[in-house]
């Protein structure tokens, strides 16, 4: 029965099962038949057959028997090692399942852009990881036009976007509001208002991330408020370092007020009009959420629900702090 180091497992082998496994493992632990029996709420006929069928399959004699012992032979303290690693890392995937089901571990991956990310998610992530201390939230980061595209690539289960563009196979819930402001050096003559019209200081060079909100931007204003000078940039970072550096003041969400900060800027609220952009959370429509996904989604949608129909920014006291 027994093979050469170099031999080829025979293919009755493969039909090793786990119930051949266990039957295997309990008898050698429990050094009987009649305890195994028991413990597995198996007949002794049932289980003396199971662990024969897996000796004849692997050409090995397990088990050293006799009329008052049943233990392992020699072949079977090294096999049963294999075995127990088998049967361990099934049970590792039971507990993984149940806790899945439980919705106490996994990932969810949400794409938003870096703004959003920096300004909104690091409060919405810790209230979650108190919940579900076992989830991992990852964010993607993605430019403002490339959003739904990670939906469609299956980069990311989630994305908050205010691209109103409809497509395909995409499901979106509005999110929360904010509305648009100017960003400024702190000692520009601006910066001690309360808020400014958009004629005030459409003359200025003027700093806009990403190519469709400056196009939804000159749809709202209309040609009678047709800004001049206007220079398009891929994130917040590179606008904020750009205002920060007197290149030019910054048309930016509310809620970049934490980002702000970083370079001592100032963020005040347009006027005349007021400019407002709406976000939603998106997903793919013929994607089947995780148990973590279904539970953040719900999250984020009861966090920014809290706000009762206010802007993002002057509903969460936290951006203001």
């Amino acid at each position: 029965m027994n093979h050469g180091a170099g031999s080829t497992a025979p293919a009755s082998t493969l039909d090793v099962t786990l119930r051949h496994l266990r039957a295997f493992v309990t008898v050698a632990r429990l050094g009987s038949f009649v305890e195994a029996a028991r413990t597995l709420h198996v007949t002794q006929a049932a289980l003396s057959k199971l662990v024969g069928v897996l000796e004849r399959r692997v050409e090995l004699r397990l088990l050293d028997r006799t009329t008052r012992r049943v233990q392992l032979s020699e072949q079977g303290r090294q096999y049963i090692t294999h075995a127990e690693r088998v049967l361990d890392a099934l049970g590792d995937a039971a507990r993984c399942a149940a806790d899945l089901r439980a919705h106490r571990a996994g990932v969810v991956r949400i794409a938003t852009t870096r703004l959003v990310g920096w300004s909104l998610m690091p409060e919405v992530i810790a209230r979650f990881r108190k919940q579900h201390p076992d989830a991992q939230v990852m964010l993607v980061d993605a430019l403002v036009s490339g959003l739904l595209e990670t939906l469609e690539t299956g980069q990311a289960d989630l994305a908050i976007s205010n691209d109103a563009s409809s497509r395909p196979g995409i499901e979106s819930a509005p999110l929360f509001r904010s509305r648009l402001h100017l960003v400024c050096p702190a000692r520009h003559a601006l910066a001690r208002r309360r808020h400014a019209s958009w004629d005030e200081w459409r003359r200025e060079p003027l700093i806009c991330i990403g190519t469709l909100p400056l196009l939804q931007l000159r749809s709202e204003l209309g040609p009678k408020l047709e800004l001049e000078d206007i220079r398009v940039v891929g994130d917040v970072t590179a606008a904020l370092t750009m205002v920060a550096a007197g290149v030019g003041l910054a048309i930016c969400p509310g809620y970049v007020l934490p980002a702000t900060r970083v370079h001592r800027l100032r963020a005040i609220p347009c006027t005349d009009p007021v400019v407002v952009r709406e976000y939603a959370l998106h997903r793919r429509g013929v994607a089947t959420l995780s148990p973590v996904a279904v539970s953040f989604k719900a999250f984020l949608e009861t966090h920014f629900a809290d706000g009762k129909g206010r802007c993002v920014e002057a509903a969460r006291p936290s951006l203001l702090a």
